[in-house]
């Protein structure tokens, strides 16, 4: 098995930069949210790949993923478990 821990961090980075723009009004994601979309794009999923593994629509999980709405704990760890993130990292205040 490959470690993605480098292009988990790298990807991150870049990220964490675009999110944070020049708006300092612009909402900040969740721990949870970012990694969820770091590793959407390591393992190459799209939402309907996702949806299709947690029986969950793709635009739930888009509002999910970008904050917009705040999900179940049964959500979260669907979600978490398709991409192999940590469901503790959306308990976690944004910094």
């Amino acid at each position: 098995m490959v470690s993605h821990k480098v292009s988990v961090t790298y990807n991150s980075y870049f990220l964490n930069k675009k999110m944070k723009g020049s708006d300092e009004m612009k909402k900040q994601l969740s721990p949870w949210s970012q990694q969820c979309k770091v590793q959407k794009v390591v393992l190459q999923k799209s939402l309907k790949d996702i949806s299709d593994e947690t029986n969950i629509s793709p635009n739930y999980i888009s509002a999910v993923m970008n904050g917009r709405i705040t999900a179940s704990e049964e959500a979260i760890a669907a979600i978490s478990q398709s991409l192999g993130v940590d469901p503790d990292l959306a308990r976690r205040v944004p910094c």
